[in-house]
């Protein structure tokens, strides 16, 4: 198992960010000044990290912040040498750990394993070691006399922390806690709309009158207005319109809007157009809310036939994705990132009833897509520094990684390849209720960030429709005539 997966990393990385970014500078404006100095196995920028085994962590009753700064280390000016955040030295002896100066009592700690690991731009060389530095003197001399015994020992530990009969795996738990809170957030939309209309309406006799008018307009327009499709923007402006005179009307409630989250907006602003903006952005959702089911049953009826040619080509593509990498030039380094992962994500854009839902849950599958490149750049960075380093006969330290750019085409390819791992289910009928959400919206605030990533999945969509797959040669069953 990964070391990334370590108890004590995952509080570092989660819970002691600023002391690694600084530690991370540091290192990096010190072999800036010295680009001489530090070992072959200390690239620029690295920060070495210690991990004790579990068991040494515990009952130890020392400060977290000054057990994370003792454990945290930076290249010295000689090779195999390290300085910790409290000014202690070690240095390295092959598969062995050695204090130098700074320490009560002198330590020697066995390498039970080691790798580098990539966290946001943060290249962490982690050392899995047999204990921790605040052991006592009986142990570390114990340890120190018998290399033999300390190894056996630690070997018993490294079973637990390298097999997968964890109690928890750290990097499993972390992904679970950030799609919890992306759902959460998700939830949190339809909940505060719900209560904030709910405190409009029952918060005075003007409310429920208020409610009843809204209502009358919003059915004015479900019973009236014929949907056709290709007139997105005619009935855009149309919706804009309803949004209007709903908001106009909610406003004259005044005092009323006082309590709740829009009301303390009002109360807030300082110009009569932002206390309208607030009611009418929150006036928008309800009307949508509302219209919900008449739209989604259109878009899903109107486009079923082509949403049918959609998944069958994504079919094809799926199955093609050399082809699809070529053709729209991703990166060679991009080609190979798991997204199956923003896949799952994208297909439950169906299950949100708001447009802006959906377009949060579309915002998270690209963030989904972003961090899945970074992790397997720094995967694929980390392999190729480690097999350099392996190599006894490179003298010279191999040159630092450099960062791949994501661009606007590589997230076009990489959306494309999202949406055919997910099978696109429903993708045309969640793309027409949000570009409509999208067009009836003020001009400038058509393009925001939630606009740049329904306009790119549309593109990486129309690509998917025109794109001629070439056929791939099968060799005929016997029996079958070859043509």
């Amino acid at each position: 198992m990964s070391l990334g997966s370590h108890a004590f990393l995952q509080r570092v990385v989660r819970h002691h960010e600023r002391i690694l970014t600084a530690a991370a500078s540091s290192s990096v404006a010190s072999r800036e000044a010295k680009p001489q100095a530090g070992s072959r196995a200390s690239p620029g920028g690295s920060v070495l990290v210690l991990l004790p085994v579990e068991e040494s962590l515990r009952d130890l009753g020392v400060p977290e912040q000054l057990l994370v700064e003792t454990h945290l280390f930076l290249p010295a000016s000689f090779p195999s040498q390290f300085i910790n955040l409290r000014g202690q030295g070690i240095h390295r002896d092959n598969g062995v750990l050695i204090s130098d100066f700074g320490f009560p009592t002198p330590l020697r700690l066995d390498i039970l394993a080691e790798e580098v690991i990539y966290d946001r731009g943060l290249i962490l060389e982690c050392l899995l070691v047999s204990s921790s530095l605040f052991s006592s003197p009986a142990s570390s001399s114990s340890s120190s006399s018998s290399s033999s015994s300390s190894s056996s020992s630690a070997s018993s530990h490294l079973p637990s922390h390298a097999s997968g009969r964890r109690s928890w795996n750290g990097v499993a738990r972390v992904d679970d806690e950030q799609e919890k809170e992306e759902k959460e957030n998700l939830e949190k939309i339809e909940a505060d709309l719900r209560a904030e209309t709910t405190r409009w309406w029952r918060g005075s006799k003007a409310g429920a009158a208020a409610e009843r008018d809204v209502e009358e307009e919003i059915s004015f327009f479900r019973n009236t207005y014929v949907l056709t499709l290709g007139c997105d923007t005619e009935i855009a402006s149309r919706l804009r319109e309803l949004v209007s005179v709903c908001a106009r009307r909610v406003c004259l409630l005044g005092p009323a809007l006082g309590t709740g989250a829009g009301g303390a907006l009002l109360a807030r602003s300082s110009a009569g157009s932002d206390a309208v903006a607030a009611v009418a952005s929150t006036v928008e959702s309800f009307v949508f809310l509302r219209l919900q089911d008449r739209l989604w049953s259109f878009a899903v009826q109107a486009l079923a036939t082509r949403q049918e040619k959609l998944e069958m080509k994504l079919k094809t593509l799926r199955e093609n994705l050399p082809f699809l990498h070529e053709r729209l030039q991703v990166k060679p380094v991009l080609r190979n990132v798991p997204l199956q992962a923003s896949a799952a994500i994208l297909d439950q854009l169906s299950t949100w009833r708001l447009p802006e839902q959906k377009t949060a849950c579309l915002a998270w599958v690209v963030r989904s897509v972003q961090n899945a490149c970074r992790k397997h750049v720094r995967l694929v960075h980390g392999q190729q520094r480690r097999a350099e380093m392996e190599r006894k006969e490179t003298r010279v330290s191999p040159p630092p990684p450099q960062p791949v750019e994501i661009t606007v085409d590589d997230l076009v390819g990489l959306l494309l390849v999202t949406a055919a791992l997910s099978q696109g289910r429903l993708l045309l009928a969640n793309l027409w209720v949000m570009n409509l959400f999208n067009l009836q919206r003020p001009r400038e605030a058509q393009f925001d960030e939630a606009s740049f990533h329904l306009t790119t999945l549309q593109s990486a969509l129309s690509f998917a429709c025109v794109v001629s797959v070439p056929q791939t040669q099968t060799t005929p069953r016997r029996g079958e005539p070859q043509t």
